[in-house]
């Protein structure tokens, strides 16, 4: 009797422990996912700027050849 009440407590804690991990898992995921979601549009807003400024260089570039052309 004594054995099976220490089982019974046994599996009791291990639930108790379970019911604990896992939304403490699931958070965890949620928060890597939301990381990986923030580098994924910070890096997308980065390279947006990069081609933006390329472009932007290029036809500033553009512009300062045809005035000098025009002289």
């Amino acid at each position: 009797m004594t054995t099976m009440i220490a089982a019974i407590t046994f599996v009791m804690a291990v639930l108790a422990v379970l019911a604990l991990l896992i939304p403490a898992a699931i958070l965890a995921f949620r928060a890597v996912f939301l990381a990986r979601a923030l580098f994924a549009g910070a890096l997308l807003a980065a390279t947006f700027d990069l081609r933006f400024f390329t472009l932007l260089v290029l036809v500033l570039c553009r512009q300062s050849r045809e005035a000098q052309r025009a002289k």
